[in-house]
C-alpha cells in the first residue's frame, strides 16, 4: 500500500472533526496489519515509499526529491506504526521513474521500485509497439 503524506494530512483533518466517515483511529487496522507477520515472518502490510506531496521525482531537484521521500518515511512511521521498519520499496508518483532518481533512492534506503511495464518494454530491442504490445508511442530516437 502507498499513502502519500498529503493524503494523510487530509484524512487526519477529517478524522479530527469526525467528517465523511473518518474518526480517530482510522489508521488502526493498517497499524495492526503492519505488526502482524506472514508465514515468512514479514509484516502482512508493507506501506511502500512515496513522495510526500505526490511530486514527480524525475522532474524536481534531486535534493527536493530526497526530502519528499524522507518526510514521507517519517509520516509513515508516525501514522502507521513505528514498530515496523520503513519499506525497502518505492512507488513513484504517476509511475514517473528515471535513472536520475536512483542515487537519492539508495541514500534513502530503498532497494526496489515499482516500475511500469511500459518503461521496461520501451527499453527492449525491437520495442513491441503494436496492437499486441503495450500501445505506447515508440521512444523518441533523439532520446
Amino acid at each position: 500500500m502507498d499513502y502519500p503524506g498529503e493524503l494523510v494530512e487530509n484524512v487526519q483533518s477529517f478524522a479530527e472533526h469526525s467528517d465523511i466517515g473518518y474518526n480517530n483511529g482510522w489508521n488502526s487496522t493498517y497499524i495492526q496489519a503492519r505488526e502482524e507477520k506472514n508465514s515468512e515472518g514479514d509484516p502482512k502490510l508493507d506501506v511502500v515509499g512515496f513522495a510526500y506531496h505526490h511530486a514527480l521525482g524525475p522532474l524536481i531537484d534531486e535534493n527536493a526529491f530526497y526530502k519528499e521521500i524522507m518526510i514521507n518515511q517519517i509520516m509513515t512511521q508516525k501514522t502507521f506504526g513505528s514498530d515496523v521498519p520503513v519499506s525497502k520499496g518505492l512507488f513513484p508518483a504517476e509511475m514517473a521513474f528515471s535513472e536520475t532518481m536512483i542515487p537519492m533512492l539508495v541514500k534513502a534506503g530503498y532497494e526496489w521500485v515499482i516500475v511500469s511495464n511500459s518503461h521496461i518494454s520501451r527499453a527492449c530491442e525491437g520495442y513491441p509497439y503494436s496492437i499486441h504490445g503495450d500501445n505506447n508511442t515508440p521512444p523518441n530516437q533523439a532520446d
